[in-house]
């Protein structure tokens, strides 16, 4: 599994209520660990004192209110037991996550989702310069905004990091899709270790 490594407890629990979490999210489980490792290091505590954010997937504390807890609440739970929260999060967008792009996306701007390539992230009350300030790493070319193409290139330098050695493609792997392609995938494991090599878990 994709930056298991940063697993500090818990490892075995916490790796079979992933692959538990994403079958019920019919989504790669490397999807969600790209996501927490970007956004915490896979650390349930973390915390940014800027903005409140905490947890695996950086819960803001408005978003954990609206799931019926706290920032509070959720850094004190382990890792196992916040899973539940990343899935109550995530669940209403069911089927709707095609990638871990979709997946990001959710996480950290969800009226992006479904937006073209071009599309620049900001609302009516937050600035493009402001967003962009505030995820550095984001602004690929240093002009000031974030596009959606911008933040896929963000997403795939994550895989990259992990090993991956085309994340373009792994970002779109999933081993629920039931389309002739995911098929395809699925039976021959020759095109997985092909493209994966040893980062591929799901058949090995």
């Amino acid at each position: 599994m994709l930056f298991e490594s940063y697993i500090k407890n818990n490892v075995e629990s916490f790796k079979a209520k992933v692959e538990s979490v994403a079958q019920k999210l019919a989504i790669n489980p490397d999807w969600l660990m790209m996501v927490m490792y970007a956004e915490s290091r896979l650390n349930p505590a973390a915390y940014n004192s800027s903005t409140g954010a905490s947890g695996l997937i950086q819960f803001m504390p408005a978003t954990a209110k609206a799931l019926g807890t706290t920032t509070e609440s959720l850094r004190a739970l382990s890792n196992v037991a916040q899973m539940d929260w990343v899935y109550k999060y995530f669940k209403k967008y069911t089927g709707k996550i095609k990638s871990a792009y979709d997946l990001y996306k959710i996480t950290f701007f969800p009226i992006s989702l479904g937006k073209p390539q071009n599309w620049v992230f900001q609302t009516s009350t937050l600035s493009a310069s402001r967003i962009a300030a505030l995820n550095a790493g984001m602004d690929i070319n240093k002009d000031g905004k974030i596009t959606i193409a911008e933040f896929e290139e963000y997403v795939d330098k994550k895989f990259i990091a992990a090993g991956v050695t085309n994340p373009r493609y792994y970002a779109t792997f999933n081993p629920y899709d039931s389309s002739p392609k995911g098929n395809i995938l699925k039976i021959d494991k020759r095109v997985l270790y092909g493209t994966f090599g040893a980062a591929c878990f799901f058949f090995s």
